[in-house]
């Protein structure tokens, strides 16, 4: 079915963290530059994020406000915070449904994050298409097996050991994962519960059984853009042009930037390891932000979970453009000396990995 862009009306289901929101406003962003209309469904918490579109795209954008979800009263409670929030989001299917029944020119497709797994069954009830990952496709190729032959891994390790390797064979390169890497949302969900769902691409159109699966990212501002990187989040405590002013002064390659998620939380040994190391290095300064290797930039990783783990695995054994600084095991923490040296030596311009990541190194790949 083909629609004209100039009516076409779709519906935006983000999840809240900023990790998986912020993407999918990149992508509401350029879908409003075709000229498509977007209602986004919104609580009163996250509207600030929407105030550059809204003021951008006064007439193309709307608002369907609804009440963060309750999670005090999910059905299915969780020692893991995430775990309950993903659940409780749920609650949200009825109103949503009732607002798409009522209204005089309904969305013709749902896009919503792939942890709102419920809106399958709403794309379903409504007959429109939806689905969106902010993962990228080996992670999601990963999960979708997960999902996929549960009973069949857990019976593969059914004295849980942490150690246990589990190997995914049908996937490229047959990635391999330990026990303990693998998502807490997976590892304690039980049946019954409302679930989830180059190569790795065209891994996951097989799985998928249809070719309908676009790569859309890495969703990185355009440089032409008026908004520019002030549109992503919403209002700064740092004006872009300061911020860029004061990296101008310092020596190229010398920042450092730090950053561990929406939901990374370190731990006080973990934060005593990294202050500890930063104090030692020779770093000029270091920014709390996110970058990436789609901007050219070298990179080190520190996995702490859901597809990060995938993610590093890609990144470092394929591709060779970061290096890993930990996750060798549950509980690892890297020494303070150790981890100074490798900040010092990531400025190196020569260093193999710094080399790789430069866009002509990676052009087409």
């Amino acid at each position: 079915m083909s629609y004209s862009t100039s009516s076409t009306h779709i519906l935006v289901c983000p999840f809240a963290p900023s990790g998986h929101f912020i993407p999918l406003l990149d992508l509401t962003r350029l879908l409003l530059r075709r000229g498509l209309t977007i209602t986004i469904v919104i609580s009163d918490t996250n509207l600030p994020l929407l105030d550059p579109l809204l003021s951008s795209h006064p007439s193309s954008i709307h608002k369907l406000r609804l009440s963060d979800p309750d999670h005090s009263h999910s059905p299915s409670p969780s020692p893991h915070p995430l775990i309950t929030k993903v659940i409780a989001t749920r609650q949200l299917f009825d109103p949503i449904f009732q607002w798409f029944k009522s209204h005089p020119t309904p969305p013709a497709a749902i896009i919503s994050d792939f942890f709102l797994g419920w809106t399958n069954d709403l794309a379903s009830h409504l007959g429109v298409r939806h689905m969106f990952s902010p993962s990228g496709a080996l992670g999601y190729s990963i999960f979708h097996m997960l999902w996929r032959d549960a009973s069949e891994i857990n019976a593969l390790n059914d004295d849980r050991d942490e150690s246990f390797m589990l190997s995914f064979p049908d996937i490229p390169n047959s990635p391999e994962l330990p026990w303990w890497q693998l998502s807490p949302l997976w590892r304690s969900y039980k049946k019954g519960e409302p679930g989830l769902e180059g190569g790795y691409i065209d891994y996951v159109k097989k799985q998928m059984g249809h070719d309908r699966v676009w790569a859309v990212g890495p969703l990185l501002p355009d440089e032409h853009d008026p908004m520019g990187t002030t549109g992503r989040e919403g209002s700064s405590a740092v004006p872009l042009d300061d911020l860029l002013m004061w990296l101008a002064q310092k020596r190229d390659g010398s920042v450092v930037y730090i950053c561990f998620g929406g939901q990374g939380t370190l731990s006080e040994k973990e934060m005593k390891a990294l202050t500890g190391a930063l104090k030692l290095s020779n770093v000029d300064f270091v920014l709390c932000v996110q970058e990436g290797v789609a901007s050219g930039v070298m990179m080190l990783t520190w996995p702490m979970g859901a597809d990060q783990f995938a993610n590093a695995a890609l990144r470092v054994d394929q591709l060779g453009v970061v290096k890993r600084i930990c996750g060798s095991g549950p509980e690892s923490v890297p020494d303070s000396v150790e981890l100074a040296q490798l900040l010092d030596e990531s400025l190196n311009v020569d260093r193999p990995e710094r080399v790789r990541a430069k866009p002509s190194s990676h052009q087409g790949s």
